[in-house]
């Protein structure tokens, strides 16, 4: 549906029975609230929806629906035409006049899922409370967002109880340390694949009560975190794979909250600016954490982290991690350089005498062999020469 290029303002939410395009020729917002009952609902770049009321923008009470493109933004709204009491105004007839009382609104969603399911593709939300949210009670399968960016002043993203929620590339921020980035919830099994949260209090959070099946998460960045980067709660087998999580230096902060979390895979993760790296809770009677391959930790206070597999660990920790990294530096920062090189020489000097040894020596296959040979071989006879009194003439 097309549309000539201006600011609309409605009253009623509307709602969308099938798959629909919006489009206009020029910059377009339309303050409206809208409900996705079936198909779904696109925009193009020129048209955003600004909020308009407390609750959400885009209601979605189907399965299956796509919504593409959808921007929303917290800005004023064009009040209705009117002519100022003490002027008259040439221009009222033409031009909307802007309520300068009204406020962006951060009580609202930018996209609620409600009990559905939608696959999100390159949403721009920002100046709301929550970008895109399922209900709390929600089991809905088949959640997808893909990229995009999304900002929220009490969460990003809010999965709820979904089954097998799915975000892959988008972005999440917030100028203030508080809220969750993307907030897992009580969902299951969810997949989360090169993320980037910046800001909250934490990254990427599921319910400290949550028993589900744990998330699996890849690639995720996470910075700016004031409490927590990434929070497990009490699932089950969760997987983080060359997550790069960053805090803010604040105390009692914690990289990665396994807290009674059972099972956890940490492959590659990269942790600083945190009072602790990994965390467990005292309570934690479940399968231990395994941290394989690479372990950056970059803490400010120290890190509380569980016992490292040796056969992964063994080259970056102990003693032959630390002869590693000496190995690795420069000649002047070396410390006890003129020991080494003691120790060195002396090596050295073993080890010619040592083949001067074996040269001297006869060879065993020469056993049976000629006189010069049997004797030693012609240095020995030279040798045992230099030796001999001299003969009576």
């Amino acid at each position: 549906m097309s549309f000539d290029p201006n600011d609309y303002v409605f009253a009623k939410r509307l709602t969308v029975p099938r798959r629909v395009l919006l489009d206009a020729s020029g910059a377009s917002t339309l303050f409206a609230q809208f409900t996705v009952a079936g198909g779904g609902l696109s925009a193009a770049s020129a048209v955003t929806f600004g909020v308009s009321a407390t609750g959400a923008t885009v209601l979605v009470n189907t399965a299956d629906a796509a919504l593409d493109g959808i921007k929303v933004v917290s800005q004023r709204r064009p009040a209705a035409h009117r002519h100022p009491a003490r002027r008259r105004c040439d221009r009222c007839e033409h031009q909307p006049v802007h309520d300068a009382r009204r406020r962006p609104d951060i009580s609202s969603y930018g996209i609620n899922l409600t009990t559905g399911s939608a696959t999100v593709t390159d949403p721009a939300i920002s100046g709301v409370a929550t970008g895109i949210t399922a209900t709390a009670a929600s089991t809905a399968s088949g959640i997808a967002i893909k990229g995009g960016t999304v900002s929220g002043a009490t969460s990003g993203i809010s999965l709820g109880t979904a089954t097998a929620p799915a975000v892959t590339g988008t972005t999440v921020t917030n100028t203030a340390t508080t809220g969750t980035g993307i907030d897992l919830a009580n969902s299951s099994s969810a997949t989360l694949t090169s993320p980037t949260v910046t800001g909250f209090s934490r990254g990427i959070g599921a319910s400290t009560t949550s028993t589900a099946p744990g998330p699996t998460i890849d690639a995720a960045r996470v910075t700016g975190a004031g409490r927590e980067g990434i929070a497990l709660g009490s699932t089950d087998k969760a997987t983080v794979t060359s997550a790069h999580v960053t805090g803010t230096d604040t105390a009692n902060s914690v990289g990665i909250q396994i807290h009674k979390a059972t099972g956890v895979t940490l492959d590659q993760p990269v942790v600083s600016h945190f009072s602790n790296g990994v965390y467990t809770h005292l309570d934690n009677e479940g399968a231990g954490p395994k941290i394989t391959s690479r372990w950056s930790p970059r803490v400010t206070t120290g890190a509380h982290r569980p016992r490292l597999d040796p056969r992964r660990e063994r080259h970056r920790t102990g003693a032959h991690g630390r002869r590693h990294r000496k190995r690795h530096q420069p000649d002047e920062r070396r410390p006890g350089n003129r020991h080494r090189r003691d120790n060195q020489r002396l090596q050295h000097r073993r080890r010619n005498t040592e083949l001067l040894h074996a040269r001297l020596r006869p060879h065993r296959h020469h056993a049976q062999g000629s006189e010069d040979h049997r004797s030693g071989g012609l240095l020995h006879r030279h040798l045992a020469a230099r030796h001999e009194e001299p003969r009576d003439q």
